[in-house]
């Protein structure tokens, strides 16, 4: 999710599902906000990262019917998902089962840091997808209202602004979507027999 929609790591990469038009791939993201939402922005979402979240949903969904009842701490994500009406988060099982963790930035980062697998910030798919639009081709202005920079006056998406919805998800689909291809991200099924 985070790398197909530069997601920035301040809490978790995870969206409502009433924040996503899955026909336009047009997402809602509020990363870096406080409770003006100034900072709040469409992003595009990629086809094979909103299948992953449809198939993540149901991955989690059989989950709990499966072991909800067997698992107090899965119970409890699901429960208050469900109740709040809040995005369903990833989370973390440790082999021990000791306990389930949702899982923000700082303990993905530590857990690929441990596991020897990478040693990677928690925004570095910022920089790289940046640096990787641009060598595309994608034009700056669309690359930075994906990622969210702008200063007062200079909003993509404000009543002046001449950026175009249509325009902006043609333009990364035509950019990124080869990105992610490339870089072999796919969707995968999870858990769903």
């Amino acid at each position: 999710i985070s790398f197909a929609t530069t997601y920035r790591a301040v809490h978790d990469p995870s969206f409502y599902e009433r924040d996503i038009h899955f026909a336009s791939g047009l997402g809602i993201i509020s990363d870096k906000d406080d409770e003006t939402f100034y900072h709040s922005r469409f992003v595009w979402i990629a086809e094979v990262c909103r299948q992953q979240i449809i198939n993540y949903r149901r991955h989690l969904q059989r989950l709990y019917e499966l072991f909800a009842l067997r698992s107090p701490a899965l119970f409890n994500i699901f429960n208050q998902a469900d109740r709040h009406g809040s995005p369903l988060h990833l989370f973390f099982l440790p082999r021990n089962n000791t306990a389930v963790k949702i899982l923000r930035p700082g303990l993905i980062e530590k857990l690929l840091k441990e596991g020897h697998i990478y040693d990677l910030r928690a925004n570095a798919h910022r920089h790289y997808l940046k640096t990787e639009l641009l060598k595309s081709g994608c034009t700056p202005d669309i690359i930075e209202a994906q990622l969210g920079h702008w200063e007062q006056g200079q909003e993509p998406w404000n009543r002046f602004s001449n950026l175009h919805p249509k325009e902006f998800c043609h333009q990364l689909d035509r950019h990124l979507t080869p990105i992610l291809e490339r870089d072999g991200w796919r969707a995968i099924e999870g858990f769903i027999g």
